[in-house]
């Protein structure tokens, strides 16, 4: 019997959080030895999957020469991706990177619907794009898979997608940072690690953070994460702070400098008015570190009883809870211990066999 061939978009591949999940499903194919019945053809860019030839569920990798997010492969991708259609019984787009005309036997993975969920932070034309996109995707797509119950509530209100066609799959976790030698001579200090776009409340919490360095000046909170420009809104920010020798930013940490940092941090500082799912917190929680985070969309599902929720609104009462970590150590230990727990549930989550399932239940259609 042929083995079915499944294609996945892996452009995405080394790029932000996307890339960090398509690294994580491709870990999980390769090392897998109960597939018996699909075998995956990977699509690269730049020839960066070159080391998954020959890899276990691997049949092919085809390196295409179309950027994630071009005007290219909003108009003309369908020529490359109806080509591998051909050849192929499924495509999985892990992104909504897709040109407009995608072939019909598609699945999706959607991660979040932050340019219409807050839309005023984005360009109006590119909101109008994506808005087509996700029109065309909920109502031509073969199944839709959410990574978070969260985004398939969103779905279904904002697209009218039916629920059967949605099915939510968290993220499989597997942090594996590489040892490195400590290179950060700081103690006693908060993180935030993830970029600076406005719906992530940096603002908010180095605002915060200035008020309790007026109490605690022995304290630092630490911005990792990469800019884009070279001078922004933030640093702009940070100019105006009175405690400007508390703050510590770090643009070139890489995946060993991140392991040091989430170790020996009091806590996660994770406000952001909205996530499709968020990896920082869960790898923090991998080192028993809780995270302060906001109590809106998928962040309660992913934090759960391994940190603190929060009102984005209520400042007063987010200074408060961050007060209560750095005086109150048995609090700490016991959210550490929850955060340990959590991480071990996303850990041994079983995402590849529910994505399998998906694949079979369209595959075996007539």
């Amino acid at each position: 019997m042929r083995k079915k061939l499944v294609a996945l978009d892996c452009r995405m591949y080394g790029m932000s959080g996307i890339g960090r999940y398509t690294e994580n499903l491709l870990n999980q194919i390769i090392n897998n030895d109960d597939i018996e019945d699909v075998e995956f053809v990977i699509i690269d860019y730049n020839n960066k999957l070159k080391n998954f030839s020959n890899k276990k569920n691997i049949k092919k990798i085809i390196n295409l020469k179309l950027k994630p997010f071009s005007i290219k492969e909003f108009l003309y991708g369908h020529f490359y991706f109806n080509s591998i259609a051909k050849y192929t019984d499924l495509i999985h787009f892990l992104h909504i990177n897709v040109p407009y005309f995608f072939p019909k036997r598609s699945v999706f993975t959607i991660h979040d619907l932050i340019p219409i969920i807050k839309h005023e932070y984005f360009p109006s034309h590119k909101v109008i794009i994506y808005k087509n996109l996700m029109n065309r995707i909920a109502s031509k797509s073969k199944f839709i898979i959410s990574v978070s119950n969260n985004t398939k509530k969103d779905l279904m209100r904002l697209f009218n997608v039916d629920s059967k066609k949605i099915r939510t799959i968290y993220e499989k976790i597997s942090v594996n940072f590489p040892h490195k030698k400590n290179r950060f001579n700081v103690k006693n200090y908060f993180l935030y690690v993830g970029n600076r776009k406005k719906h992530k409340n940096l603002n908010l919490a180095i605002e915060i953070f200035d008020k309790i360095f007026d109490k605690y000046p022995n304290y630092y909170f630490i911005i990792v994460g990469k800019k884009d420009s070279k001078f922004d809104e933030i640093d702009k920010l940070l100019l105006k702070i009175n405690h400007k020798k508390n703050f510590v930013q770090i643009i070139d940490a890489d995946d060993g400098d991140l392991s040091n940092l989430y170790k020996n941090a009091t806590a996660l500082i994770f406000l952001s008015e909205y996530e499709g799912f968020g990896i920082p917190p869960l790898e923090a929680a991998y080192f028993g570190i809780p995270t302060i985070a906001s109590n809106s969309s998928s962040i309660p599902e992913v934090v759960k009883k391994g940190g603190i929720l929060v009102d984005i609104k209520d400042k007063e009462k987010i200074y408060l809870e961050i007060i209560k970590i750095i005086e109150n150590p048995k609090l700490k230990d016991k959210l550490s211990k929850e955060a340990l727990n959590n991480y071990n549930f996303f850990s041994n989550y079983p995402e590849l066999e529910k994505i399998m399932d998906v694949y079979r239940e369209i595959l075996n259609r007539r």
